[in-house]
């Protein structure tokens, strides 16, 4: 952060599901904010709650996406950083991560 200027930075992740691993580098996305688990934000930030009523929305109704999203329209300096600097791994005994690894547990 301190070498760019930034408030906020994110950058790709890996994920696997069912044996296979993918770069999530979020190409596609405006703005470019990479995974919850690349972030770091200055921590003057900190003042940027969760919405715990974010679910109410019909758009961006997750909480994290929600609180990036506000910090974005803010105007909160953010770079992304194309480079993969986490790897986010199914569980010993599940084959998927996230939602999925939830539904196929049953």
């Amino acid at each position: 952060l301190t070498m760019t200027g930034a408030e906020f930075a994110s950058a790709s992740y890996i994920e696997e599901r069912k044996g296979v691993r993918r770069v999530m580098d979020h190409k596609d996305c405006q703005p470019r904010i990479g995974g919850v688990c690349t972030w770091m934000y200055r921590s003057y930030l900190k003042f940027f709650k969760y919405n715990i009523n974010c679910w109410r929305k019909e758009w961006n109704a997750v909480n994290d996406t929600d609180l990036a999203d506000r910090m974005f329209k803010a105007d909160v300096n953010m770079v992304y950083v194309d480079k993969v600097i986490a790897y986010i791994l199914p569980r010993p005994g599940e084959t998927t991560v996230g939602l999925d690894a939830y539904l196929e547990k049953g």
